[in-house]
């Protein structure tokens, strides 16, 4: 009798654990359902959020110092280099007009030269027919 009841107890042991494993179980498989509905709802950055993405992030983006200070610096090379290109050009304008006042004087010289020696065919003539 004793060796009957051991077995009825071992049995309602047994049961106990298994029914207890059991339960263990669906509990478990409710909560692994239960993660499984969650990740499938949720949105692209929760779920990068969840598996600790490595992707890196947005920059920060500067106050416009950085641009500004680029920009004040291409303004102050583009206005030296107009300056220096102006400059050229007065030089070359003060070249040309000294190289066209040369060629009025060197042009005058030769009308003077012509002119005198105009004058002097004409007195040479003029002394031929005397004679």
């Amino acid at each position: 009798m004793e060796d009957y009841l051991e077995q009825k107890e071992d049995c309602k042991r047994e049961s106990e654990n298994a029914s207890e494993e059991s339960r263990e179980k669906a509990a478990k498989d409710k909560a692994t359902a239960e993660d499984m509905r969650h990740k499938a709802t949720e949105s692209l950055s929760e779920t990068k959020t969840r598996a600790g993405s490595d992707l890196p992030k947005k920059k920060r983006k500067h106050n416009g110092n950085n641009t500004l200070k680029h920009l004040r610096q291409a303004s102050d090379r583009e206005c030296e280099l107009k300056k220096q290109e102006l400059e050229f050009k007065m030089e070359q304008k003060k070249s040309a007009a000294a190289q066209q006042t040369l060629m009025l004087q060197q042009m005058k010289n030769q009308q003077e030269q012509f002119k005198t020696m105009l004058q002097s065919q004409a007195l040479h003539e003029l002394l031929k027919e005397r004679n």
